[in-house]
């Protein structure tokens, strides 16, 4: 088991001071780094479910396109290069 430093990938301004476990490769748990000059520990609840939201089986993994109606739900898998094309033409 390792710990790393981070901070919390949302832009936030204060820039939450992470303390990260990883075993096998894998996001386990996230605390609060208590040496952060700012947030001193502290982690909102988002970030105490990071490591079951980023090992999802839920979690989107390749771009979509939406091929229906607004909220229907229907959506077929791109490519990375067509999204990228589809996101710069707009």
């Amino acid at each position: 088991m390792t710990f790393y430093r981070s901070v919390c990938p949302p832009d936030y301004p204060d820039a939450c001071g992470l303390l990260v476990e990883v075993k096998n490769s894998k996001v386990t748990k996230v605390n609060g780094d208590p040496q952060h000059p700012y947030t001193k520990g502290f982690i909102c609840a988002k970030m105490r479910s990071y490591p079951d939201l980023i090992h999802s089986p839920k979690r989107i993994l390749e771009p979509l396109k939406r091929n229906g109606l607004k909220g229907s739900g229907i959506f077929t898998p791109i490519s990375w290069e067509e999204a990228l094309a589809t996101i710069a033409s707009k």
